[in-house]
């Protein structure tokens, strides 16, 4: 019997030394975990007192528990605790939703950024003001070429309304002046100026603006149009491709006087080769007699009669340089083509 009680006291022992063993272990691994809780606490707290942003917890109640001083700052008071002293139930004096429990957030002052916004959304009105009341036909695509701008001169010029196209791609802007999707000259803006003379009657370049002129048959209802359109890039600072523009001017009505120009001038050629021909040739003819009885008949013609002589002859000469002179104003005034309209 007492063999008995000393092997279960000896087995006491050493669970009453196992648990103490484990107690102290646990009680460590408790203190190791609050150290690092108090150093995330710590950290926390550094973080919400040095934060740009306004950060914010609130009671089921609505009422602030905690905030930080940038919070404090964007809501017009001198410290955190003067916002949780005054502002007692959040959902009442901030939000419109009573049915709020606990609310965590942040809240960052961003008038800078709305007011750029606005200034930027204010400058593109205004841009695309500008580009509406422009007399030429004008319209401007993006990176997706989509077009974003379409002004009133196009839509009278191809009969396509703005709410029509704008937000269009897939070359949907060709086809009311070529009847098809095709690139066309503003999406030509970066193509060397050899791909243009290929494709139009003119073309030409000035820095990084395109210029071509072109008949178009389709314009105004099937009328037709001579245009010449210019096309340039739209880039950012950095010099990125944000988007193109394209301005189409009817030139139908230069063209035109350009060819009755053409027709006059070529009535004057004929002009000025009947005097060359029809009239040079007897005119020759009449000085030269004149110069020959002047010459050979001296004796045989009295003072007055020679004087008629020398006034033909000089008044002949006369009218020879008059017509060298309209044949120098003849090739002076030939017609050559503009290099823009």
């Amino acid at each position: 019997m007492e063999i008995i009680i000393a092997a279960i006291l000896g087995i006491a022992a050493i669970a009453v030394i196992g648990v103490l063993g484990w107690n102290k272990a646990l009680k460590k691994q408790v203190i190791e975990k609050t150290a690092d809780l108090r150093k995330s606490e710590e950290k926390f707290r550094s973080i919400l007192e040095n934060a740009l942003e306004g950060m914010y917890r609130t009671s089921p109640e609505g009422a602030f528990l905690k905030a930080n001083p940038a919070m404090a700052r964007l809501l017009g008071y001198e410290s955190p605790e003067a916002l949780v002293a005054n502002l007692t139930d959040v959902r009442k004096q901030m939000y419109v939703d009573p049915g709020l429990l606990y609310l965590e957030g942040f809240m960052t002052d961003i008038t800078k950024r709305k007011k750029a916004e606005e200034k930027l959304r204010a400058a593109n009105r205004q841009l695309q003001d500008i580009i509406e009341f422009l007399p030429d036909a004008t319209f401007v695509i993006d990176q997706d070429k989509k077009v974003i701008a379409w002004n009133r001169a196009i839509e009278e010029m191809t009969g396509v309304p703005k709410n029509e196209i704008l937000g269009k791609g897939d070359y949907a802007y060709a086809v009311p002046f070529y009847g098809d999707r095709r690139p066309i000259l503003i999406d030509l803006v970066e193509c060397p100026i050899g791909d243009l003379e290929e494709s139009y009657d003119v073309a030409g370049k000035k820095g990084h603006i395109k210029f071509v002129e072109q008949f178009l048959p389709t314009l105004y209802d099937g009328r037709g149009a001579y245009v010449w359109a210019t096309a340039s890039p739209l880039c950012d600072k950095k010099g990125n491709l944000m988007a193109a523009i394209e301005s189409i001017r009817d030139v139908t009505d230069r063209k035109q006087a350009e060819e009755r120009l053409k027709e006059t001038n070529r009535e004057l050629d004929a002009f000025v080769y009947t005097l060359a021909h029809d009239l040079r040739t007897p005119l020759t003819v009449i000085i030269g007699y004149a110069d020959y009885l002047h010459e050979n008949s001296r004796e045989k013609l009295d003072e007055q009669e020679l004087n008629c002589l020398e006034n033909i002859s000089n008044s002949g000469r006369e009218m020879d340089h008059l017509m060298e002179d309209l044949l120098a104003l003849a090739k002076v005034g030939q017609l050559e083509r503009p290099a823009r309209p």
